[in-house]
């Protein structure tokens, strides 16, 4: 091929991007086509009212999912090398890492209210394997409560927990 052939094609290659390849890219949560979630949610910003959608979201449950960006922590994903099979779960207007354990168990990562809390909490020493710790001592949600033998967990404590949107004093008021 000439090089005139070539200086004509350069450009069209590259408008078209078969020579280009793209850098890694933050998928669009606004419009990505794996969104979960549509609450309403408080934005660190004052005053400021979204909602919250969940990008790169793996199904956990037929209504649990954990996604690995949320629109109102655009800049702030969990390390998946250091929190793998975890994610942002939406709900309400929770800031609310989990990590899945066992394959039956919801650990929360700490409890934030905000952005650059969640991001303290899943600092230090804190990891996948420090979070699962807590399946020991009770603190993380049983995704098998009530649907087999030896489920200690009554559906309405769950239910309880679950809307407590990782407040711990509503999670102890409701004495699961």
């Amino acid at each position: 091929m000439t090089r005139e052939a070539l200086a004509v094609l350069f450009p069209v290659a590259l408008a078209v991007g078969i020579l280009a390849s793209p850098a890694c890219v933050i998928p669009n949560i606004s419009q990505n086509s794996e969104d979960a979630g549509s609450a309403p949610a408080a934005s660190e910003d004052a005053g400021a009212s979204t909602t919250v959608r969940g990008a790169t979201c793996t199904q956990i449950t037929s209504s649990i999912s954990l996604c690995e960006f949320i629109s109102s922590c655009p800049t702030f994903s969990l390390n998946t090398s250091v929190f793998p099979q975890c994610g942002f779960r939406i709900h309400g207007t929770a800031i609310d890492p989990e990590c899945l354990c066992q394959n039956e168990y919801l650990c929360p990562v700490g409890h934030p209210t905000t952005c650059t809390e969640a991001a303290q909490a899943a600092g230090g020493d804190t990891n996948y394997d420090s979070v699962c710790q807590q399946v020991v001592t009770g603190g993380c949600q049983d995704l098998t409560a009530g649907t087999g033998a030896g489920s200690t967990t009554t559906a309405a404590c769950q239910s309880c927990v679950n809307s407590c949107d990782n407040v711990p004093s509503c999670i102890d008021s409701c004495g699961c």
